[in-house]
């Protein structure tokens, strides 16, 4: 992953998030913020990875 895809994946990553977390007809679910807490890890892992290079 180069800074560009890097980028990307960070704003597609806060738009799922924030639909997820902040979706006004289904309250997040346990399951919702244990799945966040994972995709957030991967995405530092990766951002790391990325600028790293």
């Amino acid at each position: 992953m180069d800074k560009k895809q890097a980028l990307k994946s960070i704003e597609h990553f806060t738009e799922a998030s924030l639909s997820a977390v902040y979706d006004g007809n289904a309250p997040a679910t346990k399951s919702d913020l244990q799945k966040l807490r994972s995709d957030i890890a991967q995405l530092a892992k990766e951002l790391l990875d990325a600028f790293s290079k």
